[in-house]
């Protein structure tokens, strides 16, 4: 009886644990399917996957106002707009609870009724994802800056302007390089003639030319004598 009871209180202890286990997942899984925290819509549990338009509407509420919750932690306690960002998030989560409970009415409506519910909230759905990026912005912009990201950046345009000027240099390079005559251009240039000394035109030279081809037929044509 002894090794018997020991294995029961054993399999209790393991089923007590499963079930404690079991339930604070479930728990934690509902926590993390409110739009907020601290407020209970209804909304079921298999909404975290579910493929439905009130489920997909649900999940992107969901993540509009936690985006701007998580940027809202990196703003300092002593920041000038902090006071405004917590008032206007703490508003953003009310009006998205208030969405988000009227998704799970409509979603529990006949399938014509839910389809013009659904139809009816998404420009508010979409209001509330604007706002909820607006807000998130505004609280990265008054977080401060990490350390050494203004000297990277810095750094980084020094490099870029260092490349550009680099390669400006040598497309001018390349340009005065195109700009000059090939080599063999350049040999075939006839070379000027010295200072001081005077070049025939072409009438003169075309001239002597025509001397020159004269001088022989005129010897030609002089008969010896006899």
């Amino acid at each position: 009886m002894g090794t018997v009871t020991v294995l029961l209180v054993v399999i209790a202890v393991i089923v007590v644990c499963w079930v404690v286990a079991m339930l604070a997942s479930l728990w934690l899984l509902a926590r993390r399917n409110r739009v907020a925290a601290d407020a209970r819509t209804g909304a079921p549990l298999h909404w975290l996957a579910a493929p439905s338009r009130a489920a997909v509407a649900h999940r992107r509420l969901r993540r509009a106002v936690s985006g701007a919750r998580a940027a809202l932690g990196g703003v300092p306690e002593d920041a000038a707009v902090r006071g405004d960002v917590v008032a206007s998030v703490a508003l953003l989560e009310r009006q998205a609870v208030d969405l988000d409970h009227r998704l799970v009415v409509a979603a529990r409506c006949p399938a014509a009724t839910r389809w013009r519910l659904v139809n009816d909230l998404e420009p508010q759905v979409r209001e509330v994802e604007r706002i909820g990026s607006q807000l998130a912005e505004v609280a990265l912009i008054a977080a401060p800056r990490p350390p050494g990201a203004g000297e990277g950046l810095d750094a980084l345009t020094a490099r870029l302007r260092a490349l550009a000027d680099a390669r400006a240099e040598l497309d001018e390079m390349d340009e005065a390089a195109v700009g000059q005559p090939p080599a063999a251009t350049a040999a075939a240039t006839p070379a000027l003639p010295p200072a001081g000394v005077q070049v025939p035109g072409p009438e003169a030279q075309a001239g002597a030319g025509q001397a020159h081809e004269r001088q022989p037929v005129a010897r030609r044509g002089r008969q010896p004598d006899g």
